[in-house]
């Protein structure tokens, strides 16, 4: 199977090796042994992918982060996330969880929740949003002018 770039990812420095070097499930490697994919127990790649777990951090833990923890700390540190800086997560649910934790723990100045309800409101300010908007409950003839600029998670 051979992965097809598109958009910002098809110049992206990293592509040879994410085009030949990582294993997909049904198929081999050079020297003839099976690739399982996802469903591997152990995997086999270019070095500079590999981290090391810290051993007080189960698998169970860690995972979550390596998927939509990475999902949403990517854009926030390409986009200037910091010390000082406002964002915004859409969303309280998920992705926004990580959202959240993430901005609170690079040090932004305002953290400003986005959602439908105010449902999770608690749970929000415990992982660090400073405030909540809730566009759903805005009086408006038009539609306000953003004062996020949007970053793209793909």
């Amino acid at each position: 199977m051979l992965l097809r770039p598109h958009g910002p990812c098809a110049s992206h420095p990293e592509l040879p090796a994410l085009t030949s070097s990582l294993p997909r499930a049904r198929t081999q490697f050079k020297d003839g042994g099976k690739a399982y994919g996802g469903y591997a127990n152990y995997w086999r790649g270019p070095s500079h992918f590999v981290f090391k777990i810290p051993e007080q951090l189960s698998s169970e833990e860690a995972a979550p982060m390596l998927c939509g923890g990475v999902t949403t700390y990517s854009p926030l540190v390409q986009n200037g996330a910091g010390p000082g800086t406002r964002v915004g997560i859409v969303g309280i649910g998920g992705l926004g969880h990580f959202g959240l934790l993430w901005a609170k723990a690079l040090g932004c100045k305002e953290i400003v929740a986005i959602s439908r309800s105010d449902a999770k409101k608690e749970d929000a300010m415990k992982m660090g949003m400073s405030c909540l908007a809730l566009p759903a409950r805005l009086a408006c003839r038009s539609p306000p002018t953003p004062s996020f600029p949007p970053i793209p998670l793909a």
